[in-house]
C-alpha cells in the first residue's frame, strides 16, 4: 500500500471516528490487508472493539485475532490499551488489569500515548473487578472447614506453604508426609485457596461440573528443597488459570506450556484425574454455605500419552495404566510407546511423511479447528524453547499453528489446544512446510491473497500454557 493511500485511509477512518461511524470504519479497512499495516490495523481493531458494547463476541474474537498478528507491538501502548479493552468487553478483568498496568508502564517510559487518561479511567474501573477477582479468600471458616477435609481425608498436615502470584491470587499448597500407620507410603500436596473463586464454568456443563476446586499431587516419599518449591510453584500456576483467563477446568483437562515438566523427565504435559487411593468421600469437601470443592488429582503425562488421549479419550488411556502409580514418578512407563503405539495418529490414519528428514523435532502445538476440522493455518509461530531446562529439540519443533478462525470462548478451553505430530499438520495444510525450518521465535501469518509472510521476530521468549 503506497503512503499516499494510506494517508486517505487513515484520514477517513479518523473522520468517521470522530462521527462514531465505527461499522463504516470496519467497512473502508476490511477492503484492505491490513496484516502488515500497523496504524490501520490498530484503527480497525479500535472499530471492532467499538462495535463489541453489546457483547458481539465475534467482534471482540477479530479484534483480539487481529491483535496477534503483531506480537512485536506489546511495547507500544496504543496496542496493548486495545488488547485490554477486548479483554475487558470480553469479561477477562484479570488480563484486562495487566495490559493496563504494562500500557502506564510504557507510557512512563516515553512512549507516544494519546489515549492514556482513557486508559488510567479504564484500569481504575479493571481494577474495581480485578480486586474482587485476585483476592478471592475462603473465610477463616471456610479456610478451617478445607484444611479439617484435607487431615480427614489425606493426612496430618505437616505445613503449609503460602503463596502468593502478584501478590493477589492466594493460593496455599499443603504438605501432607508419608504414614506408614497409616499405609501411606508418599508425600501429598493439596491446594488451598483455588476454590475461594467460582470459575466460570460453561452453562452446558454446569450440571456436572462445580465451580469451585482444589488440586492434589502425590509425591515421592523423600522430597527435597527443590522439588517441593517445583510442586508449589506447578500446581499454583494450574491453579491460577481459571481465574486468570476467567475459564474453568474439570477431569480430563490438559495443561501444557510445551516442555517437559522439569530436568530429568520426557513427561511434557499434566491432566486431571479422579483422586486415586482415597476414600470415596476425598474428592468433595462441602463448604459451611452449602457450596461444593471438588478435589482433582494432577497427573503427569508424555507427549505419545497426550496424543491418545486426544485420539480415544481419558477413559481408554486409563484403561492401559492399571499398574501405573499414582505417585510422580519421573521415569515411569510410557503406556504408549512409539514402538507399540496401535492407535490411530491424531487426524490422519496415513499421512505422507514430510518431516523426519527435518531434523526440527516431531511434535507441535495446534488448534483444533485445524486438526479436527481440517482448516487451512492463517498463523504459526515458532515458540522459543529454554534449552536450560532439559527440553529435547528432537521431540519439539516449537511449532505452535492457529486458523484464524478461533473464538474467545474456544480458546477458553486449555483442551481445545492440543499437542500432535508436526508431520500431521503438513498433511492437513502443506503449505507450512517452507517454513518449517525457520529459527524459534518466527512468525509466519497467511496474507488475504493466501500466501504466507514472515512477521518481524521478537526478541522476547514467548511462553505457552494451554
Amino acid at each position: 500500500m503506497n503512503r499516499v493511500l494510506k494517508d486517505k485511509l487513515k484520514a477517513r477512518a479518523e473522520e468517521l471516528y470522530g462521527q462514531e461511524r465505527h461499522e463504516e470504519i470496519v467497512e473502508l479497512l476490511m477492503r484492505f490487508d491490513l496484516h502488515e499495516d500497523f496504524e490501520l490495523a490498530l484503527m480497525l481493531v479500535r472499530a471492532f472493539i467499538d462495535l463489541s458494547h453489546d457483547k458481539n463476541d465475534d467482534m471482540l474474537d477479530s479484534a483480539e485475532m487481529l491483535l496477534m498478528l503483531f506480537p512485536n507491538a506489546v511495547k507500544d501502548p496504543r496496542w496493548v490499551y486495545q488488547l485490554a479493552r477486548a479483554y475487558y468487553y470480553k469479561e477477562r478483568y484479570v488480563e484486562a488489569y495487566h495490559e493496563l498496568e504494562s500500557a502506564e508502564r510504557l507510557a512512563c517510559e516515553g512512549a507516544d500515548f494519546p489515549e492514556r487518561e482513557d486508559a488510567r479511567e479504564l484500569l481504575s474501573l479493571v481494577k474495581v473487578y480485578y480486586d474482587g477477582i485476585c483476592q478471592p479468600r475462603y473465610s477463616d471458616e471456610e479456610r478451617a472447614c478445607v484444611i479439617r477435609h484435607i487431615m480427614r481425608y489425606f493426612g496430618t498436615i505437616d505445613k503449609i506453604i503460602s503463596y502468593k502470584y502478584d501478590t493477589s491470587v492466594h493460593i496455599e499448597v499443603a504438605e501432607i508426609p508419608p504414614c506408614a500407620d497409616e499405609d501411606r507410603d508418599y508425600c501429598t500436596m493439596v491446594t488451598i485457596g483455588m476454590g475461594a473463586h467460582k470459575m466460570n464454568v460453561p452453562e452446558q456443563f454446569r450440571e456436572m461440573v462445580e465451580p469451585r476446586s482444589e488440586l492434589v499431587m502425590y509425591l515421592p516419599p523423600e522430597i527435597d528443597d527443590d522439588m517441593r518449591l517445583w510442586a508449589v510453584n506447578y500446581m499454583t500456576t494450574i491453579a491460577r488459570l481459571p481465574l486468570e483467563r476467567n475459564s474453568w477446568c474439570s477431569f480430563g483437562h490438559i495443561f501444557s506450556n510445551g516442555r517437559p515438566l522439569m530436568e530429568g523427565t520426557k513427561l511434557i504435559a499434566s491432566t486431571l484425574i479422579e483422586i486415586q487411593d482415597a476414600d470415596e468421600n476425598a474428592p468433595f469437601c462441602k463448604l459451611p454455605n452449602g457450596d461444593m470443592v471438588t478435589l482433582y488429582q494432577i497427573f503427569p503425562l508424555y507427549k505419545e500419552e497426550v496424543e491418545f488421549k486426544l485420539a480415544h479419550g481419558l477413559g481408554k488411556l486409563i484403561e492401559r495404566m492399571p499398574h501405573v502409580s499414582a505417585v510422580l514418578d519421573l521415569k515411569r512407563e510410557n503406556v504408549c510407546p512409539k514402538k507399540e503405539e496401535k492407535h490411530t495418529p491424531t487426524l490422519l490414519a496415513e499421512e505422507t511423511d514430510y518431516t523426519s528428514k527435518l531434523d526440527i523435532g516431531e511434535f507441535c502445538a495446534a488448534s483444533k479447528l485445524i486438526t479436527e476440522k481440517g482448516m487451512r493455518v492463517m498463523y504459526m509461530r515458532r515458540i522459543l524453547i529454554e534449552r536450560e531446562m532439559g527440553h529435547d529439540l528432537r521431540t519439539d519443533s516449537g511449532w505452535l499453528f492457529m486458523s484464524g478462525r478461533e473464538t474467545g470462548e474456544f480458546l477458553s478451553d486449555p483442551t481445545n489446544i492440543e499437542l500432535c505430530r508436526l508431520n500431521t499438520i503438513c498433511n492437513i495444510d502443506n503449505d507450512v512446510i517452507p517454513f518449517l525450518t525457520l529459527p524459534f521465535n518466527s512468525i509466519v501469518v497467511r496474507g488475504a491473497d493466501g500466501r504466507f509472510r514472515v512477521e518481524e521476530p521478537e526478541q522476547e521468549d514467548f511462553e505457552l500454557l494451554s
